[in-house]
């Protein structure tokens, strides 16, 4: 994650936190049919940036397969200068699947969703939770809120959602460490997570350097994740879930320098 990028990040959550408790007070939140709000959503996040993913070798079947892929949300996992842990959805794919499941939310708009930052902020009534992974240690989370600003402090770069987690994590001086980790719909405290750095090889013979998760203790990599540099400026993350050896890219995110 560029540096930048974890700055903005940071100065956001801390206004968020600090006038949570006077601000939701005074809050009335609003019904939204989910259909209607997705559509409009989607004319709010750029997905002009989207390019193609590179299609790896085949390998050995293991944790996901054609019945169970369906049931499970991988993505990356980031934690905020003030120790919250949030992922990107640059896609909105996480909201659509998450309306899918549970359509009963409350959605706060401008000055409701945040005075500075205004935007659309997404509650749903009942929780929802998550297995996040961050420093070799898995937690239960539940989702706090889904949120788009609208009023961005980095006017030349896209501004992309985030889904924040109401479970602080105990990092020394988080808003000096850039920790990636990784999160996973729904919780399942059978997923027992192991990680290292590895290559693997496209169908083109070219190899990309990242980071392959294991999820069920078998030695066969279950999730790979890396990062292309676009620019010095740029980078664009995927992430790949195994599905019956076949290597599916399920997760992207466009980090930009704030400019």
């Amino acid at each position: 994650m560029h540096y930048a990028t974890f700055v903005f990040i940071t100065l956001l959550q801390l206004v968020l936190i600090s006038g949570q408790s006077n601000h939701e007070k005074n809050i009335v939140a609003i019904n939204k049919d989910p259909k209607e709000l997705l559509d409009s959503l989607k004319k709010h996040v750029d997905q002009s940036w989207i390019s193609e993913n590179p299609s790896f070798q085949p390998t050995q079947s293991s944790f996901f397969n054609k019945e169970n892929e369906k049931n499970y949300y991988v993505a990356g996992l980031q934690i905020s200068g003030v120790g919250v842990p949030f992922m990107w959805d640059s896609n909105l794919s996480l909201l659509k699947r998450l309306l899918e499941a549970d359509p009963q939310i409350q959605v706060k708009q401008n000055a409701d969703a945040d005075p500075m930052y205004a935007g659309t902020k997404v509650h749903w009534n009942k929780p929802i939770s998550a297995l996040i992974w961050i420093e070799g240690a898995a937690q239960e989370a539940t989702v706090d809120h889904w949120y788009l600003i609208s009023n961005t402090d980095c006017p030349g770069t896209i501004t992309f959602p985030t889904i924040s987690f109401d479970k602080e994590v105990a990092i020394p001086a988080p808003h000096e460490n850039s920790l990636d980790g990784l999160t996973i719909f729904p919780y399942d405290d059978r997923i027992h997570i192991t990680s290292h750095e590895i290559a693997l090889t496209t169908i083109d013979n070219q190899s990309m350097t990242g980071i392959g998760y294991d999820l069920n203790d078998d030695d066969i990599l279950d999730i790979f994740t890396y990062t292309e540099e676009i620019n010095e400026t740029t980078s664009y993350i995927r992430l790949y879930i195994n599905v019956n050896g076949v290597w599916k890219c399920t997760w992207i995110h466009l980090d930009e320098v704030c400019i």
